[in-house]
């Protein structure tokens, strides 16, 4: 038997029945795009979310590389200013100051001799 030897009762019950399956098929095609649409919107909230806390995440480790480098120098400067601070007391002290020009400016006091040694790398080369 084919479609073509069977022949289609039109009487209301059938379609009735033609009409309750159609309807059926559209109910389920609407609950489909109702279910698509409402998971698309938290996947896409779900997206922005991941990416903004990549972005943060990735602001927060150049700001801590920055923090790290910046506390580094935070300590050279603070050592510095520890041997400045240092320098300003030797350089307040007369006793320092008069060691300090014989040394760098062979200057010396009254009846004084100042005998020049050679370096250790000058003795070492000859």
């Amino acid at each position: 038997m084919t479609k073509e030897d069977v022949r289609k009762i039109n009487n209301e019950y059938v379609r009735h029945k033609d009409r309750q399956s159609e309807l059926k098929k559209k109910h389920r095609v609407r609950v489909w795009r109702r279910i698509g649409i409402y998971s698309i919107v938290p996947i896409i909230l779900l997206v922005v979310i991941v990416i903004t806390l990549i972005k943060q995440q990735e602001m927060l480790d150049n700001k801590q590389a920055l923090q790290a480098e910046v506390g580094k120098e935070l300590d050279t400067h603070k050592e510095k200013q520890k041997e400045l601070k240092v320098q300003i007391q030797q350089l307040q002290d007369d006793d320092y100051i008069a060691k300090l020009l014989r040394k760098e400016y062979l200057l010396s006091e009254d009846g004084e001799i100042i005998f020049i040694m050679p370096k250790e790398e000058e003795e070492n080369s000859k």
